[in-house]
């Protein structure tokens, strides 16, 4: 199976080291993988000899993208009409770092198709941690991985609550990544965007009043 690995990063160079390491050290070694990282055109801190050694010299196929994004959204979204063959992508972020065989994983995961988002947990200590992976034919009847219409937030709820509509859901249990969550500017920053993209999702998705609530596998982590 053909593997896409999307990952955005901003102005985090300690985490991308430590991310694109884990990749790295991690993949089994038995698919086809490919990192596609996205770079801010004007992020002065990714765009550096460092990340592009990295990337160039890596053990597996890498290559850097580098974009006016505007947002994480963008940045996931970003380039996809430019990467063409791939059977699954993980949405992966800059403070994750991927588990020990998790192409393995991904790929036994996406054996029955590849029109259906997975969901991965991760050791988040919350409710809500997970990771995307989107199939291909997924991908190809929406025209993106997650919705354009977001900025930084809740483009993953939405995504989910898309697929539970089309029964096109499928939820795993196996932990893919560790998750640190950085407190950092970058973070911080992208709440600007959450009231918008929450109201925007609970526009499309009105939340379940708590008395209707049934265990269903939903992830919405505000509503």
């Amino acid at each position: 199976m053909k593997l896409l690995i999307k990952l955005p990063t901003k102005q985090r160079l300690r985490a991308f080291n430590k991310c694109f390491h884990s990749i790295v050290k991690h993949a089994q070694g038995e698919h086809t993988l490919h990192v596609a990282v996205t770079i801010d055109r004007d992020d002065k801190i990714m765009n550096c000899l460092d990340v592009a050694r990295k990337v160039n010299n890596a053990d597996i196929s890498a290559t850097i993208y580098k974009g006016s994004w505007g947002g994480k959204v963008a940045a996931i979204n970003g380039a996809m009409d430019t990467i063409t063959d791939w059977d699954a992508a993980i949405i992966l972020h800059d403070d994750m770092m991927l588990e020990e065989n998790f192409d393995a994983i991904v790929a036994s995961q996406m054996q029955s198709g590849t029109n259906q988002l997975v969901t991965f947990r991760d050791n988040d200590i919350f409710d809500y941690g997970y990771v995307l992976v989107v199939g291909r034919l997924f991908y190809e009847s929406n025209g993106y991985l997650v919705s354009h219409d977001y900025i930084a937030n809740a483009y993953d709820d939405d995504v989910i609550e898309q697929a539970k509509a089309t029964d096109r859901l499928t939820i795993c249990d196996t932990i893919l990544v560790k998750h640190t969550h950085y407190d950092d500017p970058v973070s911080i920053a992208s709440w600007v965007y959450a009231d918008k993209d929450y109201e925007l999702l609970n526009k499309r998705y009105p939340p379940i009043p708590p008395s209707d609530l049934k265990p269903c596998g939903c992830h919405r982590s505000k509503g």
